[in-house]
């Protein structure tokens, strides 16, 4: 039987061997060896899909079109809503900026919670311009009816062209006071009752002057757990090697460094994902304990004023396996809600696999390698490529969003071999 010495080891050999979203499991082919893989929210390998739009979208959800200010939210004669949602989460109308000319701008301030850009013009279709890297989106929705996620953090100048008609934004911020479904622990963690194909079945905070946080759940029946992971206010700047340690039923340990979280969606932070052999049987209970240690091996260490807290998801049983790796049939990306549709994988020899949207709406693509010689680069469209080490387990990275016509690849310099898997896999916008 595999131990958490062994998981941890290969931790530590495939620590590079990363990807972004909370939307792909480990990888099958080394089901039954190392089952926990260490997520860090980062940006997406292409930022086009902050800005999901196009025709044969569905309207967000809009949560009022009532508010006193009913005139600050009339723009060119169309009315933005005075609230959206966006994985559970609430945002009020705060600015709008509307142009006779065509051209509406607005610049935004870096923030610590994200917000939403929505847009509506005379014309018949607009291009988007993002602060990101510059990247600019065509969008047939001009009705203040689909949004553009601005992460925390992002700041700069958004702008919609609408041709010479007249065009307007709608900013949108973070209601602090409406908490999506899930469960508050400590002060104010709330970890989301749903993250994609995800159910949260237990969540804990540590309480004030303790050092080790236990939070105890029903193992699902297909035994398969992320945890997710919240960690804050632990010092930085001494001298000791502290780690954030997670161990399962007193197995062990596995740890990270950082203790930097931000508290916005601690659901989709750093996770650890787990299975069998290192759970007990469905419908039993498991022990998951976490603390803060000088090494991984440490005792446990308590901290004034630091904030630690967990949640437990159960994971949904993959939709495909695509390039080595689990693909959920359900994730989110850029604020928006994704659901599997379609894959591609290149076969024994090949050192490419494409692929190209057919359908009238927005495809999200997701690259996967596993046992590939050499590098491998993933791209999209207007994308100039993100290189990714193919070594150990491979990865598995969001490329972007795909329009209508738009192509997605993954390429590696050697001929893939025998043991070696190569793929895309495309997800629809459902929300």
């Amino acid at each position: 039987m595999n131990t958490l010495d062994d998981l941890r080891r290969t931790l530590d050999h495939h620590a590079h061997d990363v990807h972004d979203d909370v939307v792909h499991s480990r990888t099958a082919a080394v089901r039954g060896r190392a089952v926990a893989v260490r997520r860090r929210r980062v940006a997406g390998v292409a930022t086009a899909a902050a800005l999901v739009v196009a025709g044969a979208l569905v309207t967000p959800r809009l949560v009022s079109d009532t508010d006193p200010q009913l005139a600050d939210r009339t723009l060119i004669g169309q009315v933005a809503p005075a609230s959206m949602r966006s994985l559970g989460y609430t945002y009020r109308f705060v600015e709008g900026v509307e142009e006779a000319d065509g051209n509406a701008s607005v610049r935004l301030d870096a923030s610590d919670t994200p917000r939403l850009l929505s847009w509506a013009s005379a014309a018949d279709d607009v291009t988007l311009y993002t602060a990101v890297e510059g990247q600019e989106t065509p969008s047939e929705r001009t009705a203040f009816d689909d949004f553009t996620y601005v992460s925390p953090g992002e700041s700069g100048r958004w702008a919609v062209r609408g041709g010479g008609e007249p065009t307007a934004i709608a900013v949108y911020e973070l209601d602090d006071d409406v908490l999506p479904a899930g469960t508050t622990v400590g002060r104010d963690i709330t970890f989301r009752q749903e993250v994609g194909s995800e159910q949260l079945v237990a969540a804990g905070a540590l309480s004030e002057g303790e050092a080790v946080l236990t939070v105890t759940a029903t193992v699902p029946e297909n035994q398969r757990m992320r945890v997710a992971e919240f960690c804050q206010g632990v010092p930085s700047d001494r001298d000791e090697d502290l780690w954030v340690v997670i161990s399962v039923d007193g197995d062990g340990g596995v740890g990270s460094g950082g203790c930097d979280h931000d508290d916005f969606d601690p659901a989709t932070g750093d996770a650890q994902f787990l299975e069998a052999p290192h759970l007990p049987a469905p419908g039993e209970q498991v022990e998951v304990r976490m603390w803060v240690a000088r090494g991984v091996d440490g005792d446990p260490i308590a901290f004034e004023g630091s904030r630690l807290a967990l949640g437990l998801y159960d994971v949904a049983d993959p939709a495909v396996v695509v390039g080595g790796w689990d693909m959920a049939p359900h994730i989110e990306h850029e604020g928006h809600e994704w659901r599997f549709v379609d894959s591609a994988e290149a076969t024994v020899g090949e050192r490419r696999v494409a692929y190209t949207n057919t359908t009238d709406g927005l495809l999200l693509a997701v690259g996967s390698h596993h046992r590939t010689a050499g590098m491998v680069t993933m791209r999209g469209v207007g994308d100039d490529g993100v290189t990714r080490s193919s070594g150990g387990l491979g990865g598995s990275s969001t490329i972007g969003v795909l329009p209508p016509g738009g192509s997605a690849q993954v390429t590696t310099r050697k001929p893939l071999g025998e043991r070696g898997s190569l793929g895309l896999a495309l997800y629809e916008r459902i929300d």
